[in-house]
């Protein structure tokens, strides 16, 4: 089970940087938000640990943001 959800989050992960490449807005804020929503619940399982958690969110966030750039 730990194995599915830090997979997913990896996924996860792989389709927000495949959405900035595609420049939609949109689908970047909503990619972000399920990312960070898989990252929480991974956490909240104890897949991931808590600073584990905030470091990818942080990462996540450069990410979304540079395409603003």
């Amino acid at each position: 089970e730990n194995r599915l959800l830090t997979s997913t989050v990896k996924t996860h992960f792989r389709r927000l940087e495949s959405a900035v490449e595609g420049g939609d807005a949109s689908a970047i804020e909503a990619e972000q938000r399920d990312l960070v929503s898989k990252i929480d619940k991974a956490v909240q399982k104890g897949a991931m640990h808590l600073n584990t958690g905030s470091r990818k969110k942080s990462k996540a966030a450069r990410i979304a943001t540079s395409a603003a750039k």
